[in-house]
């Protein structure tokens, strides 16, 4: 029983990796709905045995389960509740399934540290995309605009802004200097896209992030 649920937790884990590689691209969506359909099919199989279920009623878990019940309340007292209520395919729906996978499955240390690096490859990918759609394409922002993956710059600079704090969490798990050291690189380019994007949204964003990661170590040295 317990290796059939390790062999079903670690299929969780590299479905919720493939879903984060593929959540950033515009083609792909049919390929994302099986891994989020298929990855809480296989979530339930294992709720009899799952220890971590008291993390769905945590602080964040609730504020997430409110927001969705606002959303629900929303369709009743809406102009077109028919039409609300077929939109919830994508909001909540899917978010109401991803959630309690991610929140259970990804509980896990050494989880967290790989879903880092998975996030900091994503980001080294749209960076290069938006980078070669900047160069190649004689736009005037830089922002993705090529078949696998096209965006507006606001959200180009929201993807980056997702992705970049994953990064800084890497500088704490990576003490070799040549990785340290690709590693700055990396985040320079990033934050070099985020400006030419031109996106006031995503620098205030940024700067939120900054302030937050600022506050943080002048707290706290290194991580647990």
């Amino acid at each position: 029983m317990k290796d059939r649920y390790s062999l079903i937790e670690d299929i969780l884990e590299v479905g919720i990796y493939l879903f984060i590689m593929s959540m950033f691209l515009s083609k792909g969506e049919a390929v994302r709905n099986i891994l989020i359909f298929g990855n809480f099919a296989l979530w339930l199989l294992t709720l009899k045995e799952r220890k971590d279920l008291h993390l769905l009623i945590k602080p964040v878990s609730v504020l997430f389960w409110v927001y969705t019940g606002s959303i629900l309340l929303s369709v009743v007292f809406s102009i077109d509740p028919t039409y609300s209520f077929f939109e919830l395919r994508n909001e909540p729906l899917k978010p109401v399934l991803l959630f309690p996978v991610i929140a259970t499955v990804m509980s896990d240390e050494k989880r967290l540290k790989r879903v880092a690096h998975v996030m900091f490859f994503t980001s080294i990918v749209i960076v290069l995309i938006g980078y070669y759609s900047y160069f190649f394409h004689e736009i005037d922002v830089l922002k993705p605009d090529t078949a696998i993956m096209h965006a507006w710059h606001n959200k180009f600079a929201r993807y980056l802004n997702t992705l970049l704090p994953f990064s800084f969490i890497l500088y704490f798990l990576w003490k070799r200097p040549a990785l340290r050291i690709l590693l700055f690189l990396s985040i320079c380019l990033s934050i070099v896209a985020l400006i030419l994007s031109t996106s006031r949204g995503g620098y205030l964003s940024f700067f939120s992030i900054v302030v937050i990661w600022a506050l943080f170590l002048s707290r706290k040295k290194g991580i647990n």
